[in-house]
């Protein structure tokens, strides 16, 4: 049974024992006890005052619910949206990381067939991670010669790139000079 059922079957229950209460003290000859006709009228009122009360809360409750349901529907729809972009977008990058990989070991196989001044010159002019990404694609020796010949700094940056891919802190060391 819900709520309502078992409130309106107590109604009718608490009504019932009135007016048999009511009937039974008339017939006792009791017209001046607290449960006469007159007596029974007041807390019908209240009953009923009181089963407005919870009818408007239920009601309350039931809205609440029904908004409830539908915020998780929107919620769970959304949910749902968002996994299969990300889905699709990890696709993507998977494609395009491949995609990249491939190109940067094209550049690297150009760049290792330039004189090593000239790479150096050229790669002085590209963002550092591209420049660590085609000289880790080179063999040792032609990226060495390459290395060489970077601004010292660059050099430096691409030095500790490759050493630590992940960009893992590691331990501050002193200067040349403080050593």
């Amino acid at each position: 049974m819900n709520r309502r059922t078992n409130r309106t079957l107590v109604l009718g229950v608490a009504v019932a024992l009135l007016v048999s209460t009511s009937a039974l003290a008339s017939e006792a000859g009791e017209e001046s006890s607290p449960r006469s006709p007159h007596a029974v009228e007041p807390l019908l009122a209240e009953i009923r005052a009181r089963q407005a009360e919870l009818d408007r809360r239920e009601q309350m409750i039931d809205e609440r619910e029904r908004a409830y349901e539908e915020l998780l529907s929107v919620v769970s729809s959304q949910l749902d949206e968002i996994t299969l972009q990300r889905e699709s977008l990890e696709t993507q990058m998977q494609v395009f990381e491949k995609q990249g990989g491939e190109r940067v070991k094209k550049l690297s196989r150009i760049y290792a067939a330039m004189p090593p001044a000239g790479a150096a010159q050229l790669l002085n002019e590209l963002d550092p991670q591209l420049t660590t990404q085609i000289l880790s694609k080179m063999k040792p020796k032609e990226s060495a010669a390459v290395l060489g010949r970077l601004e010292r700094q660059l050099a430096v940056t691409v030095s500790v790139e490759v050493a630590n891919p992940l960009g893992i802190a590691t331990r501050p060391t002193a200067p040349a000079g403080e050593r």
